[in-house]
């Protein structure tokens, strides 16, 4: 399958394959292709994010952050999307992102709505 090479305004360039990633596919075995530093940096960051994934997964700290008004789905998602930019996975990050501010923003506006209206 080839990759698409894209550079942006910077000059930044990403590598996207051709077929959209599906979920699950940050669990997927670095690039053999790869640079080592880029494959250890690759596990670092899925082994920080899975930490931080079972973390907001964690009862109590649901309950703590459901206090704070902060819905865990959303900041699983936010994070996934966090987790996709630092990987190069920038159509990924973009869709991630993009559904957890929407989504905050939606919820953010309700919450307005409704304490206005008391």
């Amino acid at each position: 399958m080839a990759d698409t090479d894209l550079t942006d305004a910077h000059g930044t360039r990403a590598m996207l394959p051709e077929k959209p990633m599906s979920e699950g596919d940050h669990d997927s075995k670095p690039d053999p292709k790869a640079p080592p530093a880029a494959s250890r940096v690759d596990r670092e960051i899925d082994d920080l994010f899975d930490d931080f994934d079972q973390l907001l997964k964690n009862p109590e700290v649901g309950a703590v952050l459901t206090d704070r008004g902060v819905n865990v789905s959303l900041a699983i998602i936010a994070a996934d999307g966090l987790r996709a930019l630092l990987k190069g996975e920038k159509e990924r990050a973009v869709e991630d992102l993009s559904t957890a501010a929407e989504e905050i923003q939606g919820r953010l506006l309700l919450s307005r709505l409704r304490s206005g209206a008391n």
